[in-house]
């Protein structure tokens, strides 16, 4: 913007402001979209699940929201397997029924584009990633046995694809509460899918535990408390975590006593010392927000140097971030400059960098984006986009046209002068870019006359300026006195103008040079300037064609000879004449014609409202004023009409008739006439609404789906105005009732939700979802109606039989037995596994079916005499035509003990004495000792002394017996 104040006759001082070009044609209060929910970096996609992410993104005005591919291509809905939705959401449907009907299925990325008048963003990347059923089978597994008042850790084990994804536990059935928030908390959840709980109730040791991933809960757990029987095999050997993170680091060790363990953690010089940071609850290392330092290797144990050690390594990944400077990046037009992005973050390997301009692929995979020489379309949002398949982020800056428009620092001044001699006039100026200098006689160009004209333009450094001012020279030889007159200097570039005016006075009688004809608009301001010539000059004048003189305000010599006529109107139209008196008395005259135009204006038109399909309607344009000719034209919404709409245009001189016969709904829409001359255009809008009954655009049909598959039920119909979709259900096709699941996404992966667009999304069908659906399109008092029946075909779903967990212990000689309950549609074949391989027991056992009716039976594993050779992993497989399930038992045999051997008394204080001995076997659950007062003196006697014969007998009432657990004794290797 140009701000001028002048200060006196010949010096001007400039104030100017720099202009900002942004390329877009925004308005002040234009904001460019912004994302407030972005899609994830990855979605799973599971074969027979469906998936689903959304976008939101605001601004002024309201951004349209799109889904595109990778190369820009905008996604759009395929009825019942993809639905793009008008609130940014994405709903994809079971994978394999997309690929049944060949609309897609593989990998794809995918990212929301948000779009406005101010511009267009992108947001990160998302890689909508295909996996199969079994990424959604994961299980609860507990890592220490729990007691009343102790604590427990539990590991919800997942697919390796899941990575490193939020996990939600449950506790029988209801979100649990977690989260390090101080030594207030009860239970904390950590990265890696840890659970700690500390300060157990008999309420949580009785509680059923699960783990909910994908949007589906794993099979449920019942806390063990018998330590004797724990794994040796469970190991925790490390655990990734982000940034931020809480993480549980579980001190898994056998045989550990009452003592508190101790946390160490290994300096990069290989010294182990104190882990330092942290809180120790129930022996596991709580490390609050981890950050990268935490990322090392820690060990655990009871602290003496004979004591086992648990060693865990702790990995800590970074989120990938982008940044882009500079922003923002501001260059003149012409000027060249170039955008760096940094990445850092991620969990490593090939980072793929690629840059997008207001949303368009650039096809630079370098961190350095080099521009210029820029132009005003090179404006707008530049973005960088990483991604190294497991992460994505994205940054932007804008490149903003800093032009500056021209100013003037230094002009010339009013002179006076004489035939024969030479003058120069000067004007330097400086902007960005680098101005343009026009030189002007009576505001028209200089006419080329080399002998009497000659300009010198060049780039220097004036004195106090600044560098790079033009500066143009304009001599002048004077001829005649007709070589007087307004000269002008006018320094331009794409920010603006800016022009100055001096007259050049030679001595000679008065003249006038020609004036063309004025043609102007009513209502316009008209300022008309007299090129007249001659020195010296007493008066300069304006008279109208009656020859009455033209008022106008006192004015400078810099004024003088400017006629000005405000809000001009038809009545002042006609010949000004322009009279220019010298001091001598000469007179010069010079007249021009000044034409008034009117633009056309028409009178306003509408449509009836009650217009129905196959009626017909016409409107009438009429002008009402403006310059003939008048050329009339139609357009519906703001663009021309579709001959496929058969509409009849009728143009006469004054008005114009629109006739639309056979209406029907492609016909709605806002007409506009449009008038226009060659001194304006006016244009009139009306609505025109054909009332349609609904028609249906898309409607389901009897569909049979598997039991937790993703079910999409389009209904669409289109009508004027737009027909309202409700939903009815009935189990057996009579007593519909109202669905009324909502808009958002339920929680709870068993309930179905409508979308916005009118279609039912089942995101895990179960057998209560089988029955009728009525789909009802209305619009006012007409409606339609659809009805189709969902078949859920369940595959098998297993459970163990007796409620125990997959842990079985048995002792060696002793009857095992393992029970595999599976309830699905028939045929359903079951089969069993043993360490991976086709069950064989070899005579010592058997398997029995049982049918037990409504789908349900048994599948049963008898082992008369269990023995070393039986234990491992047993899997009960199950398969139908709609899908498998299979359940893992762990058979553990255990040995009877032996006696313990070496049995000796180490060391004896005043009250107390060590007693050890040795087992060969480890699986004890707990040991009896026996005390008894000895009857005679054995002071002196070695420690390694035999026993008398009269111990030997330990039935007697004098006899203390002590049971102790495993857990209670010190264990040395």
């Amino acid at each position: 913007m140009l701000y001028i104040v002048p200060l006196n006759r010949y010096e001007i001082q400039w104030v100017i402001g720099i202009t900002l070009a942004v390329g877009l044609v925004a308005s002040s209060g234009d904001k460019r979209p912004h994302f407030v929910v972005e899609p994830p970096s990855r979605v799973l996609w599971p074969a027979t699940r469906g998936a689903y992410a959304a976008c939101r993104a605001t601004g002024h005005p309201t951004p349209e929201v799109h889904w595109v591919t990778a190369e820009g291509q905008v996604i759009t809905t395929i009825p019942g397997l993809r639905h793009v939705l008008n609130d940014g959401r994405l709903v994809v449907g079971a994978r394999r029924s997309l690929v049944d009907a060949g609309g897609g299925g593989s990998s794809a990325v995918l990212r929301c584009k948000a779009s406005n008048r101010a511009g267009v963003t992108l947001s990160k990347p998302m890689l909508l990633q295909p996996v199969e059923d079994s990424v959604l089978s994961h299980l609860v597994r507990q890592l220490t046995p729990a007691k009343v008042g102790g604590s427990v850790v539990l590991r919800c084990e997942v697919s390796p694809q899941y990575g490193l994804a939020d996990i939600t536990w449950l506790q029988d059935g209801l979100p649990l509460s977690s989260g390090y928030m101080g030594a207030e908390t009860r239970w904390v959840s950590g990265a890696g899918g840890l659970l700690l709980g500390s300060d157990l109730t008999q309420a949580d040791i009785q509680a059923e535990y699960s783990c909910l991933a994908l949007d589906t809960p794993s099979p449920t757990l019942k806390l063990t408390t018998d330590d004797s029987s724990w794994l040796e095999n469970i190991e925790v050997n490390s655990i990734e975590a982000r940034t931020g993170d809480t993480v549980l680091l579980p001190c898994i060790l056998r045989h550990i006593n009452k003592h508190t363990v101790i946390w160490q953690r290994q300096e990069a010089n290989g010294v182990w010392v104190s882990a330092g940071e942290g809180v120790v609850r129930g022996r596991t290392l709580v490390l609050p927000s981890v950050r990268t330092h935490h990322a090392v290797r820690y060990a655990c144990s009871q602290g003496t140097d004979a004591s086992p050690r648990v060693i865990v390594r702790l990995v800590v990944y970074e989120p990938l971030t982008v940044i882009v400077t500079p922003n923002p990046l501001m260059l003149g037009t012409g000027a060249s400059g170039h955008f760096n992005c940094s990445v850092q973050g991620g969990r490593g390997g090939g980072v793929t960098i690629s840059w997008q301009h207001e949303g368009r692929p650039l096809h630079s995979p370098q961190p350095r984006l080099a521009l210029g020489p820029v132009r005003p379309h090179h404006v707008g949002l530049y973005q960088c986009t990483a991604y190294d398949h497991s992460d994505s982020a994205v940054a932007g800056a804008e490149l903003i046209i800093a032009d500056r428009p021209p100013r003037l620092v230094s002009t010339f001044s009013e002179a006076i002068t004489r035939i024969g001699q030479t003058i120069a006039f000067r004007c330097a100026a400086t902007g960005i870019p680098s101005p343009r200098i026009l030189w002007t006689l009576d505001d028209r160009p200089l006419p080329s006359a080399p002998e009497k004209y000659t300009v010198n333009t060049r780039a220097e450094t004036l004195n106090g300026g600044e560098e790079g001012t033009i500066v143009s020279t304009l001599s002048i030889t004077i001829r005649t006195a007709d070589d007087g007159g307004r000269y002008g200097c006018n320094a331009t570039n794409s920010g603006g103008s800016q022009v100055h005016h001096a007259r050049l006075n030679v001595f000679g009688a008065p003249n006038i040079r020609y004036l063309p004809p004025i043609h102007v608009k009513t209502d316009t301001d008209v300022s008309l300037y007299c090129p007249y010539s001659g020195y010296p000059i007493k008066e300069v004048i304006w008279r109208r064609e009656d020859g009455t003189l033209v008022e106008s305000p006192i004015e400078s010599n810099d004024d003088r000879g400017i006629l000005r006529l405000t809000t001009v109107r038809s009545s002042i139209a006609g010949s000004y004449t322009c009279e220019v008196r010298a001091e001598s008395g000469e007179l010069a005259r010079r007249t021009v014609r000044i034409d008034v135009h009117k633009p056309p204006k028409i009178a306003p038109f509408q449509f009836p409202e009650e217009l129905e399909v196959g009626g017909s309607t016409q409107a009438t344009c009429s002008l009402i004023s403006g310059d003939k000719p008048i050329q009339f034209s139609w357009l519906k919404d703001n663009l021309p009409i579709p001959s496929t709409l058969k509409v009849e245009q009728k143009n006469m001189d004054f008005f114009t008739i629109l006739v639309i016969q056979n209406l029907n709904s492609m016909h709605s829409g806002e007409y506009s006439c449009k008038a226009t001359n060659d001194f304006g255009t006016v244009s009139h809008s009306a609505s025109l609404t054909v009332k349609e009954p609904p028609t249906w655009v898309w409607r389901p049909q009897n569909t049979s789906v598997s039991a937790g598959a993703a079910v999409l039920l389009p209904c669409s119909a289109k009508g004027q105005p737009m027909p309202r979709i409700s939903w009815e259900f009935s189990s057996e096709g009579e007593n519909w009732r109202h669905i009324l699941w909502g808009q958002s996404e339920s929680s709870d992966v068993n309930e179905g939700s409508i979308l916005s667009d009118g279609t039912v999304w089942l995101r895990a069908a179960t057998p209560d979802h089988e029955g009728w659906y009525r789909c009802t399109a209305r619009v006012q008092h007409s409606f339609l109606h659809h009805s189709f029946y969902l078949d859920i075909r369940e595959p098998p779903k297993l459970s163990r039989g007796g409620g125990a967990g997959e842990t079985r212990w048995v002792v060696r000689g002793s009857t095992a037995r393992l029970t595999c309950t599976v309830r699905g549609e028939p045929e359903i074949h079951v089969h069993w596994t043993h360490d991976s391989r086709p069950l064989a027991l070899h005579g010592s056992g058997g398997v029995e079916m049982r049918d037990l009716g409504n789908g349900v039976m048994t599948s049963e594993i008898t082992i008369s005499h269990a023995g070393p050779e039986h234990a491992g992993d047993y899997r009960c497989m199950a398969r139908n035509l709609y899908g498998s399930d299979e359940l893992l038992f762990r058979l553990f045999v255990k040995e009877r003990p032996n006696t313990p051997e070496e049995v000796r008394i180490s060391e004896v204080w005043s009250r107390k004495a060590r007693v050890t001995w040795r087992v060969a076997r480890a699986f004890v659950s707990h040991y009896s000792l026996q005390y008894r007062a000895l009857a005679r003196d054995l002071t002196n006697a070695p420690l390694n002394a035999p026993l008398p014969a009269l111990l030997d007998s330990w039935e007697s009432p004098d006899v203390l017996n002590i049971t102790l657990a495993n857990s209670d004794l010190l264990h040395v290797a």
